[in-house]
């Protein structure tokens, strides 16, 4: 399957077409089909096709690996694209706009934060650098509330750098700066917790410059990424908190098999579970129901994540093996859960059944 993705784009748009010349009669293998309350039956391809410019993920959706994925941590909904390649003026800098037939530069309040299509503004580089050295400045210091705003704004500004895979290597690389942002984003640190818009900013910086890139995930576990995560989550008092450091081990897993080793092997698969549906923290003022619902929506789509081998080639033996208790539960919370979610786990579980088709059964009404 690597190989297939790692092809031209001519090649891509070929296969793209032939999949959508081919006649379909019903539900077929390679397909997925939904039907909603109304009855209305939707059936789309089981493996996601990508091509050069960001397509939603849809549930349940097998995503070849190689690709560069995104998520919306207010949606929860996932897109990916090709990769860029090597030399490619093209897509060498993401742009993320909310209108797509906004200009090709950006103005965002100040000349060093220029974003333009095809390429990096001049000074970018430097940026970075100066915006690390605020962040481990903080991050080697208590926290200090006169530096909030400041530190907000530091985080705030890095989080969308380092979406360019150039500032991400910087970031990760620079001494200090992996662990200032777990420190940043502890909710136990002692002896007073940064406020909770630091702590969500540091986690969405983190899992944004290390996904889908292999080097950098590697770098951030030898930075103790991974326990530091876990230790985090069930002490984390807010939810989109909460939900921004299970992005950052998520990212920090997703495709490498000695993270997600380290993660089994610390209990983790147990705690991201045991989160779920949280309900210490749904109790509390600052968390809504809605929130809630998403932060749910999150755990299910880790796991999805976690236990595909097609994210993962070589998926470790502990990983694989929690598969089946995991998909037990999905089936149960379909059963008897929420019905706003129905769909979200009967998706998750379809998903998953390809993979592990006799621990991951569908039930016959979601076919």
């Amino acid at each position: 399957m690597a190989c297939i993705w790692r092809m031209s784009l001519l090649a891509v748009a070929a296969l793209l077409a032939c999949a959508f010349a081919s006649p379909t009669s019903g539900a077929a293998a390679d397909e997925i089909c939904t039907t909603d309350a109304a009855g209305t039956r939707t059936c789309y391809p089981r493996v996601f096709v990508a091509a050069s410019e960001f397509r939603e993920i849809l549930p349940g959706q097998e995503v070849p690996p190689g690709l560069h994925i995104q998520l919306d941590m207010a949606t929860g909904r996932r897109q990916a694209r090709l990769m860029a390649g090597e030399g490619s003026q093209e897509d060498s800098a993401l742009v993320v706009v909310d209108d797509p037939a906004a200009p090709a530069v950006e103005q965002k309040g100040t000349p060093d934060r220029q974003v333009v299509l095809g390429g990096m503004s001049h000074g970018h580089g430097d940026r970075t650098l100066e915006l690390v050295g605020s962040v481990v400045d903080a991050g080697s210091k208590m926290a200090d509330r006169t530096a909030h705003a400041a530190v907000r704004a530091a985080l705030d500004e890095l989080a969308e750098l380092v979406y360019d895979p150039r500032q991400a290597e910087r970031v990760v690389r620079s001494p200090g700066a992996v662990d200032s942002l777990l420190r940043l984003g502890d909710p136990a640190m002692l002896p007073v917790a940064w406020p909770t818009e630091v702590r969500r900013l540091a986690s969405l910086a983190l899992g944004t410059m290390v996904q889908n890139n292999p080097r950098l995930q590697g770098a951030a576990q030898r930075a103790g990424a991974v326990p530091k995560l876990l230790a985090a989550l069930p002490q984390e008092h807010d939810l989109v908190a909460a939900g921004r450091h299970l992005f950052a081990l998520s990212s920090l897993t997703r495709g490498h098999p000695e993270a997600l080793a380290q993660m089994a092997a610390l209990g983790g698969l147990d705690t991201v579970r045991d989160l779920w549906p949280f309900p210490a923290l749904v109790s509390r003022s600052s968390n809504s129901p809605a929130e809630a619902a998403r932060f749910e929506a999150r755990v299910v789509r880790f796991f999805e994540d976690a236990l595909n081998p097609e994210f993962t080639a070589e998926l470790p033996a502990a990983v694989a093996g929690f598969a089946p208790g995991w998909c037990a539960l999905l089936a149960a919370r379909a059963a008897g859960g929420p019905a706003g979610h129905r769909e979200l786990y009967l998706g998750s579980l379809q998903a998953l059944h390809a993979a592990y088709p006799a621990a991951c059964p569908v039930p016959a009404t979601a076919e």
